[in-house]
């Protein structure tokens, strides 16, 4: 008889009976509750339990409650079905530590076939030396696969091999404990190969693991901290050229008795002329301390830059741009365009772009119909779509509508890494997804400068906007009101609320008023 325990949380009897039978006639012990107190009072820890969980009685539960649940079991093996079909509410419960999330869509034959292997497998402990997934790069990147294999607690090496470089991710119970690319170890050597793109990758779940501990980053930090350096990463390699770029020192002589602090054996790697692209996996630098020490070469006049790959992709971007039908633009008045572009600074720019961000559905795509008169004037590309208006004579104005997910940001940068302004359509009723937003409008607006309006759709009356608001971390002189993106009126509401929302310096009380009179009248004396 199997010692593997499948505990099921769930409220609905015909469902619960279903995967009772099942499981039972594969020899697994099985034990059913309907909330959450229940069962953490009768579940002992166990590497050797599962947990079945199902949305609605899980969610019906208080918060507080959920998390405690997931935290008490984040090193089982956690299951939820009957989840609505929404990326971001998958992604929370992943987040959480959840190993598998079905959806709706997964009727309750499909969901226990889809467990039988994962929960033999387990409970058999197979082969330790046993390869659990290959492939490329182009098709999952290393942020995705380091991710999977955190969130399933996997213990092995990661080994990844790229045309120029090979390098080898430690994991113990989903914990990264160590790093070597070369002579790059750690955080260092991680950060370096989270910049790789193409190549191959395998994982193979073993126990005979590294036993140095150079590793003391959380996954979620050390992504963190990826999305800093990839912004320098990327500003710097846009100040040297493109990877196909052909870089060489120049004045070497000069360079040595300069204040410029760079390893010798770096500098003999480009006396002579050397492709970007393979530069950047030297064995010297992380990728990142690479395009920063080209980049202060280039700028003290001690690099040469041969890139002809640059005016082609120049070009290529112009020629693209063009291919985004002009649309008419009726929506504001004269005198309503001329504020829209003093209120995002466009009075003497030829050109801005809106980015519009939703949470929810087609909404962006709503707002967007209802700038261009023709739905035909839309371009869609995945989880895009994109318009241009002529908002004054010569003054062109683009909008691009992205769907909120978890690629959010790199998805912004990578299309518009320049903007006007920003809309922040925000489903009120989708409180799964206000800590996300919450960080993504704080990572896209950080400073006043920035013209940008949260807006709240998906209105119900007992909703309180207000803690709403707070819980998005809104401050609170920027407004937020509830918009119908299928109105034309509200969405000319929209654009002439956009904004550079500053702090408001705070009232100085009369009696300071008078003191500072008086002060002046003294010193005048």
């Amino acid at each position: 008889m199997s010692h593997y325990s499948i505990v099921i949380l769930d409220t609905d009897e015909s469902r619960t009976d279903y995967f009772e039978g099942m499981f039972k006639k594969d020899e697994h012990a099985v034990s059913v509750h309907s909330t959450i107190g229940s069962t953490i009072q009768h579940t002992v820890k166990s590497d050797k339990i599962a947990f079945l969980v199902e949305y609605s009685t899980l969610t019906a539960e208080e918060r507080p409650d959920v998390i405690r649940f997931f935290k008490e079991f984040a090193r089982q093996n956690i299951f939820l079905f009957n989840v609505p079909d929404n990326a971001n509410k998958r992604l929370a419960f992943y987040e959480l530590g959840a190993k598998r999330v079905f959806d709706t869509s997964h009727p309750l034959d499909e969901i226990y076939y889809a467990l039988v292997w994962p929960i033999k497998n387990i409970a058999a402990k197979v082969s330790k030396n046993l390869m659990i997934s290959s492939g490329a790069l182009e098709d999952v990147s290393l942020k995705n696969l380091i991710n999977n294999l955190s969130r399933e607690d996997r213990t092995g090496i990661l080994k990844i091999i790229t045309e120029n470089n090979s390098g080898k991710i430690y994991f113990k119970d989903g914990i990264i404990t160590h790093a070597q690319v070369g002579l790059h170890t750690g955080e260092d050597a991680l950060l370096h190969m989270l910049f790789w793109h193409e190549g191959n990758f395998k994982f193979n779940a073993t126990t005979a693991l590294n036993e140095s501990i150079s590793v003391h980053l959380s996954v979620v930090s050390l992504f963190i901290v990826a999305e800093r350096l990839r912004k320098v990463y990327l500003k710097n390699l846009q100040d040297i050229g493109s990877q196909k770029a052909v870089v060489q020192i120049v004045y070497a002589g000069d360079l040595k008795n300069s204040s410029i602090d760079i390893v010798e054996g770096f500098t003999e790697l480009i006396l002579r002329p050397v492709q970007l692209k393979a530069l950047l996996e030297n064995p010297f630098y992380t990728c990142c301390e690479t395009a920063q020490k080209l980049a202060e070469l280039k700028s003290n006049g001690y690099l040469l830059v041969t890139d002809g790959q640059k005016v082609k992709k120049e070009k290529k971007a112009e020629g693209t741009a063009g291919e985004i039908p002009l649309g008419a633009f009726t929506l504001l008045s004269k005198e309503e365009a001329q504020e829209l572009c003093h209120q995002i600074s466009l009075d003497k720019l030829q050109s801005g772009k809106i980015l519009v961000i939703s949470t929810h559905g087609k909404s962006g795509y709503h707002l967007l119909q209802a700038v261009v008169e023709k739905g035909s004037d839309i371009l869609q590309s995945k989880n895009t779509h994109q318009c241009k208006v002529e908002v004054l004579t010569q003054t062109h104005l683009s909008f691009i509508s992205f769907a909120m997910d978890e690629t959010i940001l790199d998805t912004v940068i990578k299309t518009a890494d320049t903007f006007s302004a920003i809309i922040f359509l925000i489903d009120v009723q989708q409180a799964d997804k206000f800590e996300y937003t919450s960080y993504v409008m704080r990572e896209l607006v950080k400073n006043e400068d920035t013209c940008w309006l949260p807006c709240g759709i998906n209105m119900m009356d007992s909703i309180d906007l207000d803690h709403i608001k707070s819980k998005l971390g809104i401050p609170g002189h920027v407004p937020f009101d509830i918009y119908d993106t299928t109105d034309q009126d509200d969405v000319k509401n929209i654009l002439l609320s956009l904004k550079k929302y500053k702090q408001p310096e705070p009232q100085k009380e009369e009696g300071e008023d008078r003191e500072e009179n008086i002060q002046t009248e003294e010193g005048d004396v």
